[in-house]
C-alpha cells in the first residue's frame, strides 16, 4: 500500500485526474491510490473546516476587541491581517507597571502592537526591520523602545502572522515571517515611554 507521506509530500492535492497523472507513471494502479486520495482529501477538508471555525471565532473576538476601543472595521481591518488566527487569540488584562517592547522608527509615532519580550526580531512581529522617516526619503533601522503600563489595561494577545510589510518602507516591501507573541492596544495614553531605543 502506498505510504501516506508519499502523497502528502506532494503539492497536487487536487482531483482524481491530477492524482492519476502523478501516480500512474510510477507504476501504481488506481486501486492503490484512490483509497488514499479519498482519505487524504477527507482529512484535508476536515482541517480546512477546523481552521475556518478557529479563524471565525478568533476573528470575531479580535473584531469585538477593536470595537470596544472605539475603532470601526475600516480602521482595524489592516491590523487584523497581522494576526495568525490559527493560533490562540484572547484578551489579557495587565496591571500597572508591566513592561512591553516596541520596534519603531526613531522619533516615530507610538504603535498599537507590543512584544511581551525583548528577545525577538522585527520580522517575527510581522514588520520590516527598516523604516522610513516620516516625510523624508531617509531609511533607517528600527529601534526598540521600552514602554510601561501606567494603569490596568486590557490588550489583545495573539501570534503575529506572516505578512508582506508594505508600509514601513513603501519602496521596499518586506516579507515578515511572523510567529512571535504580540499584544495589541489602541490606548496609547496608558503606556509611557521609559527607555528610548538607540541606533
Amino acid at each position: 500500500m502506498l505510504e501516506r507521506a508519499t502523497w502528502q509530500d506532494t503539492n497536487i492535492r487536487g482531483n482524481q485526474d491530477t492524482a492519476a497523472n502523478f501516480f500512474k507513471p510510477q507504476g501504481y494502479k488506481s486501486a492503490d491510490y484512490i483509497p488514499l486520495l479519498i482519505e487524504t482529501l477527507h482529512d484535508h477538508r476536515k482541517e480546512i473546516a477546523r481552521l475556518t471555525i478557529v479563524k471565525g471565532t478568533n476573528g470575531d473576538l479580535s473584531g469585538n476587541f477593536f470595537k470596544s476601543q472605539g475603532y470601526k472595521p475600516a480602521d482595524y481591518e489592516g491590523y487584523m491581517n497581522g494576526l495568525d488566527f490559527t493560533q490562540p487569540v484572547f484578551t489579557e488584562t495587565i496591571n500597572r507597571g508591566k513592561t512591553l517592547w516596541q520596534f519603531q522608527v526613531p522619533g516615530g509615532r507610538q504603535g498599537m502592537r507590543y512584544s511581551p519580550t525583548p528577545d525577538v526580531v522585527p520580522g517575527q512581529l510581522g514588520i520590516n526591520p527598516l523604516g522610513q522617516i516620516y516625510k523624508t526619503e531617509t531609511i533607517v533601522p528600527k529601534i526598540v523602545n521600552v514602554y510601561q503600563s501606567t494603569e490596568k489595561v486590557t490588550l489583545l494577545r495573539s501570534t503575529s502572522a506572516p505578512v508582506l510589510d508594505t508600509w514601513s518602507v513603501p519602496s521596499q516591501p518586506y516579507n515578515a515571517i511572523g510567529g512571535a507573541r504580540q499584544m495589541t492596544s489602541g490606548q496609547r495614553e496608558l503606556f509611557k515611554l521609559i527607555t528610548p531605543g538607540a541606533l
